[in-house]
Order: structure tokens, then C-alpha cells, then sequence
């Protein structure tokens, strides 16, 4: 189970983009300590916000883990959450 505080992190409605920036460097860490479903159910939600933030340092940090996420995550998923986002950055 991952920490009550991480937990927190991933789904407060304001988080600091500094932050941000450090949990999304530190993917593979953190997908290392969770199974892919708690990953989906909490990580997923801080890459989909840095696809939506409109910071291109963010934004180019979150699509270099896409490759690396989706391995973790279903199709549907991808789908449905992430590729519409990177479709809203690239027009």
C-alpha cells in the first residue's frame, strides 16, 4: 500500500509544480514500490494534470514517462486518459 502521505500528494486538487516535477522524475521508483493498479489509481492522475498544466518544462517531463507508464497501465486507460491529453499538447 503506498504511503499516506504520497497518497495525499497525488491527489490534492493544488500541488506545487516544483513538486510535481520531482514525483514525475522519480516514476520508476515509485513504480517499483506500487502494483500497476495503485499506480493507475493515483500516479495517473498527476501525469494526466502535467499533460494538462500548460508548463512545457512539465508537459515534456510527463510525455518522456509516458513510454514507461504505459507498460503499467491498461489499454482502455491509455485510451481514454492520456492520449486525448497529448493530442490537446500537440494542437
Amino acid at each position: 500500500m503506498l504511503f499516506r502521505s504520497v497518497q495525499k500528494l497525488c491527489k490534492a486538487k493544488e500541488l506545487p509544480a516544483q513538486s510535481l516535477f520531482i514525483v514525475l522524475k522519480n516514476t520508476e521508483l515509485f513504480m517499483k514500490f506500487v502494483g500497476p493498479q495503485e499506480f493507475q489509481q493515483n500516479f495517473l492522475i498527476l501525469v494526466n494534470k502535467s499533460l494538462e498544466c500548460g508548463v512545457p518544462k512539465l508537459q515534456f517531463l510527463a510525455l518522456t514517462k509516458v513510454p514507461i507508464i504505459i507498460k503499467q497501465i491498461d489499454y482502455n486507460t491509455v485510451k481514454q486518459s492520456i492520449l486525448p491529453r497529448i493530442l490537446m499538447i500537440l494542437e
